[in-house]
């Protein structure tokens, strides 16, 4: 009896690493848009300080407001107690898999600007099939007025409305 314990202890330990890597490998199948850079980094000047937060990390006013913007795509800033919030979100995706990140916050020329990159599914990733919101939320001081965000494709992100 107890051998038959540890065989199937050992049986469902096997199973579970199978599955663990499995998913690990669907992972490494999403695509980035990184590898087609046409808008170089280093068109954005000087690099600033920034903290990526999450939604958790900030004023409860901006969070319920986070989660009314990120179904569009674009921009919204927040200066709260002296603390600065920018949300840059891709809007509405069809599926899991979908994601965005600073590549980089600088200063050119007097004007404030972001890079983002922009990632997506694989044709082969098994991804979860529900709408989702990719969005990055940044946290950052001084009295910095960002007003060019853009995509490695050279596309731009509007600046979203507020909504109250």
């Amino acid at each position: 009896m107890k051998l038959l314990k540890k065989q199937s202890l050992i049986s469902l330990l096997l199973l579970m690493m199978v599955i663990m890597l499995a998913g690990c490998s669907q992972q490494a199948n999403i695509e980035t848009t990184a590898t087609s850079t046409e808008m170089p980094a280093d068109d954005f000047g000087a690099a600033l300080d920034y903290d990526t937060v999450y939604i958790e990390d900030v004023p409860e006013s901006v969070s319920i407001q986070i989660e009314k913007l990120i179904v569009n795509r674009g921009y919204f800033k927040w200066e709260v107690d002296g603390e600065n919030y920018l949300l840059i979100s891709s809007g509405e995706k069809p599926t899991g898999g979908y994601g965005i990140e600073i590549v980089t916050f600088g200063e050119y020329d007097g004007v404030y600007k972001i890079l983002v990159g922009e990632g997506k599914p694989g044709k082969d990733a098994v991804v979860p099939q529900i709408i989702t919101y990719p969005y990055v939320l940044v946290k950052y001081t001084g009295d910095l007025d960002v007003s060019e965000v853009y995509n490695e494709l050279s596309e731009e992100f509007v600046l979203l409305d507020s909504v109250e």
